[in-house]
């Protein structure tokens, strides 16, 4: 996940609840068997950048001004982190975007702005997200199934990524595929699920091919890293 979550509460929450104070904030959260975590990358502006992607790949962000840009309006946080790490996901999901147009492959591809409801008791907001082979509504703000996940990894988000929500993603009926972008260096792993049910890993670096089976995508590792500092 792109932004640093922190938990908002020391008791638990009902399910009942947190979707009540999702639909009353401003700032996105995940739910995670009655614990809430505040998302500090849940903007308005923010899903406006994932909007903008989608709507006009390949478009990209630079940083030499440190800004991120929505149609309306830029956020500029002079060598923040949080920043570098948005430019990233945006570029992911750019290149997914265009690929998918390009091969016109029957996959919804979803950013930061869409919740991914896991099980009963857990909600997501992935970096992105595919699903493939099923009909949504272009309105639709919550989904309870993926093809391929992607999240990029923080400091403080790497062992939640790699751990809890994998393990929780797995709940998915469709899901068979995982990337992991980090956002600290450049490299990348992917999780593929076998016919067997088995899970293969493969790590990827500074000029290695990435490769995504599930939709038949493969980018430089270096592509996704464009225009950053990374």
């Amino acid at each position: 996940m792109v932004a640093q979550p922190s938990t908002i509460q020391t008791s638990t929450f009902t399910v009942a609840e947190y979707v009540a104070l999702e639909g009353a904030s401003d700032t996105k959260h995940e739910y995670v068997d009655g614990h809430i975590y505040a998302m500090s990358g849940g903007t308005l502006d923010h899903d406006g950048i994932a909007k903008m992607l989608l709507a006009n790949p390949p478009l990209r962000v630079s940083d030499a001004s440190n800004c991120v840009w929505s149609r309306v309006a830029a956020t500029c946080q002079e060598g923040s982190i949080e920043v570098r790490q948005q430019h990233l996901a945006n570029n992911v999901r750019a290149d997914l975007t265009v690929h998918l147009r390009h091969t016109g492959m029957p996959c919804l591809l979803r950013g930061p702005d869409v919740q991914l409801h896991t099980g009963p008791t857990v909600y997501y907001y992935p970096d992105a997200l595919v699903l493939c082979g099923h009909a949504v509504g272009g309105t639709t703000t919550e989904l309870h199934d993926a093809t391929l996940i992607v999240e990029v990894l923080s400091a403080s988000t790497a062992t939640r990524d790699r751990g809890e929500k994998f393990d929780n993603y797995q709940n998915l009926p469709s899901f068979a595929e995982y990337l992991l972008v980090d956002g600290r260096t450049r490299a990348a792993a992917r999780y593929r699920r076998e016919p067997d049910g088995s899970w293969t890993y493969r790590r990827y670096g500074r000029g290695d091919v990435v490769t995504l089976e599930t939709i038949g995508f493969a980018a430089p590792l270096d592509t996704f890293y464009a225009l950053t500092s990374v």
